[in-house]
């Protein structure tokens, strides 16, 4: 007997149970989604310590330990010669700070929730403080989002296979894999996303107590991870709204969970409200003016790392190929789910689906283009859209699948077939690398440590600066234990006398190199930044030359 349908979503006992729902697909494709769900098990659990521990994971040890990085950098940036464990003291736990040093130290960055840092300091102390101990936090999440991509999957669709389909796109999505191996909060994010939207369509469709205050506790749980997540929140008001038919009285549950987990966030709204001068100091750089051009691109690459990502330059004839052929086949996705909704059914998967692709897109890419800025420049940003893509291709693939047996059927086998081993292969090059564009500031710290650990004893010389002490950091856990360190305080010049090894000068600023064309010191520059700006400043590592060395 067929199961019964209600519009998109599957109400039958049968479709409840996963693993009869997987038997039922063809074998072929059922080979395929079970390899590609082992496949993706595997990129987020390899090679877990090979890429470099970047400057913003650096942070997060930093604050789970409890130190605070203006402390840290004042004591570490006095001139002294160190050694790279006089460094990563500051990146483990320390029995003297305790948890209420680790809240202190979260206060001083209100725009980081909190709840990813106490889970990750919680974790060092079971597992410890390597790189791949606290990286294997967001592993956990990031294998936990995989039931939930399909519980959410499964709530708004009535095919059987497109859960499935939906995993397996999600389980080797470049962008899901990067970033369930980085020591951020963005795997959490992702996770408490795909609960989140699920819990609120099950209480939608089968409203009751116990299902509206599940709803509240995932919003809960996103809003203790990023602050963004207001933008899931907007995206669930405005379908249900739409869903709704533009009556609020239905609605009043829904406002009520809403309510509820904005109660329960008010102690971290009374720290941020608190600390408003150092959250606004500490995100001004969203409002320097950024190139348009540049953005543009960064734009279409957000979208397209769901499902390829080569780790290609941004000045590579794929960024004008590759992103607007994924765009074109997200548009197609929503425009076929809207051609073939139910007729009169509450659920409407399309608009579901478009406003979690667009609400990053009115809140980062709009307000760049409006007022300026660079809001919009990072991929981590798009989470929201991130998940709605994989339900939008999964959909689509569904849909042509679905149809009369013949040629249709067979393209789309091979289309997703290749969509999976377009993923696959950008998973297994970025596994294989030791560093990745999302390494940002600290993209080039592993060509830096390839150039020092071949030496003996060598110094590294590195001036104060917005960034230096995260860059610092990074570049110890990369180096050998021989390296040294001299950190300067802003402003100061290296005295080279007496020093011995080869000198290195790491990532200076323009007011440093100033002070130095005062000096007999000379560069050799060694390691440049990603882009073609060759100016000394751009320099990731020069070496430090005298006349009494030369």
């Amino acid at each position: 007997m067929r199961p019964v349908e209600d519009g998109f979503v599957c109400r039958s006992k049968y479709c409840s149970m996963p693993i009869q729902l997987l038997k039922s697909i063809k074998p072929s494709l059922r080979l395929l989604v079970i390899a590609t769900l082992v496949l993706g098990i595997f990129f987020r659990l390899a090679h877990l310590d090979r890429k470099i521990y970047w400057h913003d994971e650096v942070f997060t040890s930093l604050r789970a330990a409890g130190y605070i990085g203006e402390e840290v950098g004042a004591q570490l940036f006095d001139g002294e010669i160190r050694a790279v464990s006089d460094l990563l003291v500051y990146q483990s736990l320390n029995p003297e700070l305790g948890w209420d040093d680790t809240w202190r130290s979260l206060q001083t960055h209100p725009e980081h929730p909190p709840l990813y840092y106490l889970l990750a300091r919680l974790w060092m102390s079971w597992f410890g403080s390597s790189v791949a101990a606290v990286r294997s936090l967001s592993v956990l999440f990031g294998l936990l989002a995989l039931p939930a991509m399909y519980w959410l999957a499964r709530e708004l669709f009535a095919q059987p296979l497109t859960p499935w389909v939906a995993i397996a796109l999600f389980a080797v999505s470049p962008f899901q894999v990067l970033y369930a191996q980085e020591a951020r909060q963005y795997s959490l994010w992702v996770l408490a996303t795909l609960l989140a939207s699920a819990a609120l369509l099950r209480a939608l469709r089968r409203p009751s107590p116990g299902r509206w205050l599940l709803y509240a506790a995932t919003l809960m749980l996103n809003f203790y991870t990023s602050l963004f997540s207001v933008l899931t929140v907007m995206a669930h008001g405005l379908y249900s709204l739409a869903r709704n038919r533009g009556r609020v009285r239905p609605l009043l549950p829904m406002v009520g969970a809403i309510a509820l987990a904005g109660v329960c966030f008010l102690p971290w709204i009374v720290v941020l409200l608190s600390n408003w001068d150092e959250f606004q100091r500490k995100t001004g750089w969203t409002n320097h003016r950024g190139d348009r051009a540049f953005l543009a691109k960064l734009w279409g690459l957000h979208f397209s790392s769901s499902l390829v990502d080569w780790g290609l330059d941004i000045s590579h004839p794929y960024t004008y190929i590759v992103p607007p052929l994924v765009l074109a086949l997200l548009g197609y996705a929503v425009y076929v789910l809207y051609r073939h909704r139910p007729v009169g059914a509450a659920e409407q998967p399309w608009l579901f689906i478009g406003l979690l692709m667009l609400m990053p897109v009115v809140a980062f890419i709009l307000p760049d283009l409006v007022l300026g800025g660079q809001r919009s420049a990072h991929t981590r940003y798009f989470v929201l859209s991130q998940v709605g893509i994989q339900l939008a291709i999964a959909a689509l693939i569904t849909h042509h699948l679905s149809q009369p047996a013949g040629r249709s059927r067979q393209f789309t086998t091979g289309f997703l077939s290749l969509l999976l081993i377009l993923g696959v292969t950008s998973c297994t090059l970025s596994a294989q690398a030791h560093t990745w564009w999302s390494k940002g500031l600290s993209f080039w710290n592993g060509a830096v440590a390839t150039v020092l650990n071949p030496l003996e004893a060598p110094l590294v010389v590195s001036p104060a600066g917005a960034t230096s002490l995260g860059n610092v950091l990074s570049l110890a856990h990369a180096v050998d234990g021989d390296t040294r360190f001299q950190l300067l305080p802003a402003g100061a010049v290296p005295d080279l006398a007496g020093t011995s090894g080869e000198r290195f000068l790491f990532h200076p600023s323009d007011r440093f190199l100033q002070a130095l064309q005062a000096t007999p010191i000379t560069l050799e520059p060694l390691v440049p930044p990603r882009d073609d700006r060759l100016t000394p400043v751009n320099y990731a590592l020069s070496r430090l030359r005298t006349p009494s060395a030369e």
